[in-house]
């Protein structure tokens, strides 16, 4: 199982996103708190996909948003470190 660290950045743009659309904001605070942490290997969610050229970085889709993410593996740890729509992530 793997902790989940949300940086505070991340924690202001999910606020930000539970004020205007909150339908999603309870959709990625599920995948932040409940579904990451609990599931064995969250890298191989259908949700799931590395990003090209940055190492450790994924990324996992929530409906119009990307909750991105870096993980260290010898420690079971995301470190979430951005959510943002989708136009906006990359």
């Amino acid at each position: 199982m793997y902790n989940v660290i949300v940086t505070n950045k991340a924690s202001k743009e999910l606020s930000k996103i539970n004020k205007t659309n909150p339908v999603e904001g309870s959709k990625i605070e599920s995948l932040l708190y409940e579904t990451l942490p609990n599931t064995p290997n969250p890298l191989i969610l259908p949700n799931a996909k590395k990003l090209k050229s940055q190492e450790n970085k994924y990324r996992w889709r929530v409906g119009n948003y990307r909750v991105i993410g870096e993980v260290y593996n010898n420690i079971l740890t995301i470190e979430i470190i951005k959510i943002a729509n989708r136009k906006d992530a990359y």
